[in-house]
């Protein structure tokens, strides 16, 4: 049996008679792994210590599908009012204001009643999860199926939609790493009515795991550890060939990344679009991203590109001894 505890300050995922497997969301150093024999030696305290039980990747997802089973309370109507967006660190994307007009439309069209069962969260523990049909019972963090949450809350209000409730899988608490996991499958899974999760959503879930802004090594370490969790990859070698530009952009600064959002408002751009821009020294990407804003993508790709023909590269990339095409 899984059960969370909280001391000092942090929830801790433990199994009964069993020492801490996951500390907020993340394994201590002592069950780090890498398929690939990769070892922690960070660590270099001499003391005589018990012999470390390391965990694979495999079995750290494991862990967290356990996690969700015992802490899953199951199917229940939930009272459409109950239910509130997920906070920032949970959200796997921010609410498309376009697509929740398409989701109330066809909903209102189709009239079949509800099609997906939503992926929540109760905020009070002490709540019964079978009077959350009942206006006022407890609030309902929506993990997934938020677009469908809100175009269900405006036909409600709006007077089309008479059902007062949804069905809803309901968890208990849950930590950070198990909400997102929860929150991006179902929108992989079932895209809300193909709404795709894009490149920025994952690079901003990826964003609300670090534990800092500015990561030493061992960190990086256990911030990967924790994206294996939520996006389910195999071992951190697989996760860095997937979602390399992802991880890079990701660990960009606050204030790049805010310049990041701005630049990108008004276009749609995909894991390619900031490919070439990711090479760049990190004095170089602000000019990219303020003409990105400026100017349009032409303009961009030209800035990029000038960069690149002078070498001006971030620390490990190649010297370039021409113009990329």
């Amino acid at each position: 049996m899984w059960f969370l505890v909280k001391k000092d300050d942090q929830l801790i995922l433990r199994r009964e008679d069993e020492s801490p497997v996951l500390v907020n969301g993340i394994l201590p150093k002592s069950n780090w792994v890498e398929s690939d024999g990769e070892r922690d030696v960070s660590d270099s305290s001499t003391e005589p210590t018990e012999p470390r039980t390391r965990t694979s990747a495999h079995e750290m997802n494991l862990h967290l599908d356990q996690f969700l089973e015992d802490n899953h309370l199951g199917v229940y109507d939930v009272h459409i009012e109950n239910l509130v967006a997920p906070d920032n660190c949970r959200a796997t994307r921010h609410v498309d204001p376009h697509h929740v007009g398409f989701l109330a439309d066809s909903f209102a069209e189709t009239k079949m009643g509800q099609l997906v069962v939503l992926q929540g969260m109760v905020l009070d523990r002490d709540v019964d999860p079978a009077t959350l049909h009942q206006l006022g019972a407890g609030k309902v963090e929506c993990l997934g199926g938020n677009h469908t949450r809100q175009a269900l809350q405006t036909l409600y209000h709006e007077g089309p939609w008479k059902t007062d409730s949804v069905k809803v899988n309901v968890f208990r608490e849950l930590t950070r790493e198990a909400a997102l996991s929860l929150g991006y499958q179902h929108n992989v899974v079932l895209h809300e009515r193909k709404k795709a999760v894009f490149f920025l959503d994952k690079v901003r879930m990826m964003r609300h795991l670090r534990p800092e802004e500015t990561m030493s090594a061992a960190q990086v370490k256990t911030w990967k550890d924790s994206l294996i969790l939520v996006f389910k990859a195999k071992d951190r070698r697989k996760l860095q060939q997937r979602w390399a530009h992802h991880l890079l952009m990701a660990q960009l600064p606050d204030e790049i990344w805010a310049k990041v959002l701005r630049s990108t408002q008004l276009i749609d751009v995909n894991e390619r679009f900031f490919k070439q821009m990711m090479k760049l020294s990190q004095a170089c990407i602000p000019k990219c991203l303020s003409v990105l804003e400026e100017s349009g993508p032409k303009a961009f790709n030209v800035k990029v590109k000038e960069f690149l023909a002078v070498n001006e590269l971030r620390s490990g990339q190649p010297k370039l001894m021409s113009l990329l095409c």
